[in-house]
């Protein structure tokens, strides 16, 4: 796992509605946050439903006047999957705003942690889809994705 994404995942898990709303089941991982279904490209095979999968399509690095990188920026997408499209839209809600503490919104929208590199995070956008099961259930995977812009100091990234 990239640092880009450890640094998300760790910072969705402090956020109290994502926690409350995201399936924490899994049983492969004894302790710790392993248990939450929240991954890097596609969710483990014991994660349930609400689950959180992240996906970089874009990295891009600026160059400074000596060909040296020192920032960058990245497209992140934030799929919020549940079984019912309300579910979907709230852990995406909670994703990008965090609605736990109104005094104190602490989403992914307007994040930065300068100290490990992350310069700032701004929600673009959302689309929905709802994908049906390769089985003859007829049941439905609903899908909010939620689009980040992230720029970032060079560091490990």
């Amino acid at each position: 796992m990239t640092p880009l994404y450890k640094n998300i995942i760790d910072r969705l898990l402090t956020q109290t509605e994502v926690t409350a709303k995201v399936d924490n089941s899994n049983t492969d991982y004894a302790a710790g946050n392993g248990r939450y279904a929240i991954r890097p490209g596609q969710l483990d095979a014991n994660d349930g439903y609400p689950g959180i999968v992240l996906n970089l399509p874009t990295v891009e690095y600026e160059e400074d006047l000596e060909g040296l990188s020192r920032h960058g920026t990245a497209t992140m997408e934030i799929r919020c999957c549940a079984f019912d499209l309300s579910s979907a839209w709230d852990l995406r809600t909670a994703v990008v705003y965090d609605t736990g503490d109104a005094d104190a919104p602490a989403g992914l929208h307007t994040y930065d942690d300068i100290a490990n590199g992350i310069l700032s995070c701004l929600h673009q956008g959302d689309t929905e889809e709802a994908i049906e099961f390769g089985d003859a259930s007829g049941r439905l995977l609903y899908v909010v994705e939620a689009t980040l812009r992230i720029e970032f100091s060079e560091g490990d990234f």
